[in-house]
């Protein structure tokens, strides 16, 4: 047979717990105490170390690779141009907006708000074109990185004049811009 219970419900266990923890602490609260100091010193001392380590000298990336990173993002805009023409040549892709627009200009408010959202497209990716030119220019200070950068931009140039020369004709006389597509009197035919 067992010992008799000393306390009966959780509630007296657990008070009895904390007398007997602040007995032990009053007993030894010096060695206690020593003991906390050090393992909070050494905590410190190890993460003011770490910190110290793992901070960069430069807090701000490397001027070499802020410089390689603009040109690299240019370098992929020829691709996102691409993407956008859906892998079509220059001309086949105005060939196209222009048939579209040939073939479906019953509402022709809305054949002109499509060849504008064209416009609107390419011109958004020569803004990011442009900006890309931008820092290229004031990193490397030379022009000849920038100048990598000039055949896509004619590229684009090209691209929205044509689709500006068909909006404008499609806005002045649409029975004439048929005429001119079919005799392939437009700029971008030529």
């Amino acid at each position: 047979m067992g010992r008799n219970r000393k306390h009966h419900t959780t509630e007296a266990v657990v008070e009895a717990q904390r007398d007997y923890s602040k007995k032990y602490y009053q007993k030894n609260a010096t060695e206690i105490n020593r003991k906390r100091r050090e393992q909070y010193q050494k905590a410190r001392v190890a993460s003011t170390q770490k910190s110290v380590d793992e901070r960069p000298a430069d807090p701000q990336p490397p001027l070499k690779g802020l410089q390689f990173y603009w040109v690299e993002r240019a370098a992929t805009i020829p691709d996102r141009l691409n993407t956008y023409l859906g892998g079509k040549s220059d001309h086949d892709y105005i060939d196209q907006v222009c048939d579209n627009f040939i073939k479906d200009h019953t509402d022709l408010e809305e054949a002109k708000n499509r060849i504008d959202h064209q416009i609107l497209g390419i011109g958004e990716i020569q803004k990011s074109l442009s900006r890309c030119q931008g820092k290229i220019l004031n990193h490397f200070g030379k022009l000849t990185e920038y100048n990598a950068t000039e055949p896509v931009e004619h590229r684009m140039a090209n691209l929205v004049r044509w689709l500006q020369d068909i909006l404008a004709w499609a806005m002045v006389d649409t029975d004439e811009l048929i005429t001119r597509y079919k005799k392939r009197q437009l700029d971008f035919q030529h």
